[in-house]
């Protein structure tokens, strides 16, 4: 309320108190508008920030994070990243892929996101009549495919899945699942061990982002408990 009462002091030190409603009225809109321009240029830039709890459950600090992301309209490469980054991390001493998200997206005929033994994994935050392409094709092509898609479409990819008659060829699973579980099991299911992974996770997605995509502000903001900068 301080702030409020002070940016109204303000406004009648210039004066805006001496116009009539209709003028004031179009004051206000214009420093709206300046306003909304002003957060919206500043979250083009701004890494993802989150806060995290030592209680909350991995599933929980990843469906944040997740839908901080969706709210900047970044889910798309954040879902993709992150998935590349535990799959880096479980698997170590293999090469996980590393494109940026528009070019993993381009009609360029390749088949998937990541590629470990025989299995395919696809990730979106997107369903479309393209991506139950996809998944043909990789059935066709003898591979096992594992689509992994935001929460909150689970449902309907599961119902797409049962209408294109292959619901029994592919694995299905929410990318906040996937990644909460590895995450888990990466510690041990240790609370101590959970949050030396969960840094350990964020930095492999930044070093990841960094490498594949121009878009800094895709990069996530490690907090200090997680080994991130200090001040």
């Amino acid at each position: 309320m301080k702030t409020v009462n002070e940016l109204l002091k303000s406004l009648s030190k210039a004066g805006l108190d001496s116009l009539s409603d209709a003028k004031q009225e179009e004051k206000f809109d214009i420093m709206q508008r300046f306003l909304v321009e002003s957060i919206e240029a500043y979250n083009k830039i701004a890494p993802i920030r989150f806060d995290f709890d030592t209680i909350k459950p991995a599933k929980t600090i990843i469906s944040e994070i997740l839908l901080k992301a969706e709210a900047r309209h970044q889910i798309g490469p954040v879902a993709q990243h992150f998935v590349g980054a535990v799959l880096a991390i479980r698997f170590p001493h293999l090469e996980i892929s590393n494109y940026a998200h528009n070019h993993a997206n381009e009609p360029s005929g390749r088949l998937g996101d990541f590629f470990i033994g025989d299995t395919v994994f696809l990730v979106t935050a997107t369903l479309n009549k393209a991506l139950m392409e996809k998944c043909h094709r990789n059935i066709r092509a003898g591979s096992s495919v594992f689509l992994l898609v935001v929460d909150s479409k689970l449902t309907n990819v599961e119902i797409l899945l049962e209408m294109e008659k292959i619901a029994d060829r592919v694995s299905v699973e929410s990318i906040e699942s996937f990644v909460g579980l590895n995450l888990s099991e990466l510690a041990e299911f240790s609370t101590v061990k959970f949050g030396e992974r969960l840094g350990e996770l964020l930095r492999e997605y930044n070093r990841r982002v960094t490498e594949a995509e121009t878009d800094s502000s895709l990069l996530i903001e490690i907090p200090v408990a997680l080994g991130g900068p200090k001040g």
